[in-house]
């Protein structure tokens, strides 16, 4: 059965989203990025694409939440 990957957080630059990203990693959740290179060739797609996307499987969810707490 394939596992289901959600967004858990979205990011308006990708050095925010690559910080949140390396603190999952080093707590062993796999997590990725989705849209980081199409803001870089050009910001003002921010708006159409909505942001950088951090994606963690459904399973992860909560434990991701605990780590990163509410004020990231």
């Amino acid at each position: 059965m394939k596992e289901k990957i959600v967004t858990l957080r979205t990011f308006s630059n990708s050095t925010e989203a690559k910080i949140v990203k390396s603190k999952l990693d080093a707590y062993g959740i796999p997590c990725m990025l989705t849209n980081e290179n199409i803001l870089g060739i050009n910001p003002i797609f921010d708006h159409t694409i909505g942001g950088v996307q951090l994606k963690v499987f459904e399973k992860d969810i909560e434990r991701a939440e605990i780590i990163l707490g509410s004020n990231e």
